[in-house]
């Protein structure tokens, strides 16, 4: 997949969880953080959903630990913080652009 649509992608991925982000803090009149995590748990489904994504975002860290020290990909921290507190849909994506980039570096200098 070309690096410009991984690029395309983080920035999906950092603008619709920030906009709903934000909706959350004008409903609450700030963020509050234990209010979420108790939203989160109200029901199976929603449980459901943040199970998978807790799964989802760690196996995306192992596997950016493990092509980080195998490519030595710079800036990669960038795309846990992101993950974390923006969320999996900028992190991953944003680290495969870092990944490619890496990779067509490293292609040109041969």
């Amino acid at each position: 997949m070309p690096k410009n649509t991984y690029l395309f992608l983080s920035i999906i991925g950092f603008i619709l969880p920030v906009y709903f982000i934000y909706q959350i803090a004008l409903e609450q009149n700030g963020f509050d953080f234990g209010r979420f995590f108790s939203d989160i748990s109200v029901n199976p489904s929603s449980r459901l959903i943040a199970a998978d994504l807790a799964v989802a975002a760690t196996t995306f860290v192992a596997f950016l630990f493990y092509e980080t020290r195998r490519l030595k990909i710079k800036f990669w921290w960038i795309s846990i913080i992101g993950t974390f507190l923006v969320g999996a849909s900028f992190g991953f994506p944003f680290f495969m652009y870092l990944r490619e980039i890496t990779i067509e570096s490293a292609e040109n200098k041969l």
